[in-house]
């Protein structure tokens, strides 16, 4: 069994898994963002955290400083490192 194979072989169970993932989080948006009952369970969710107001205000200030900015630096790190280590696999195209 080639490389190819496999690869022909498992395309089909990654897609089907990437699209289950997007279908979820696409739900999770509308039912949590965008419904009465999703906002209930985040302000039930915020208000069973029991911490000092000191405690809070240092998660906060932490969490100020994490930025979208910083996230997308961090993700093109570990792909440059992925890049340098010959670790990526790009998705092929079956030749007919």
């Amino acid at each position: 069994m080639t490389t190819l194979t496999v690869r022909r072989t498992t395309a089909p169970a990654a897609l089907a898994a990437g699209l289950g993932g997007l279908a979820v989080l696409i739900g999770l948006v509308v039912v949590c963002l965008h419904s009465a009952s999703g906002q209930q369970w985040d302000d039930s969710a915020m208000r069973t955290v029991v911490a000092g107001r000191d405690t809070k205000l240092t998660v906060l200030s932490v969490l100020g400083y994490i930025s979208i900015g910083a996230i997308i630096v961090v993700v093109a790190g570990c792909a440059a490192v992925a890049l340098l280590r010959g670790k990526v696999r790009w998705p092929s195209v079956p030749r007919s």
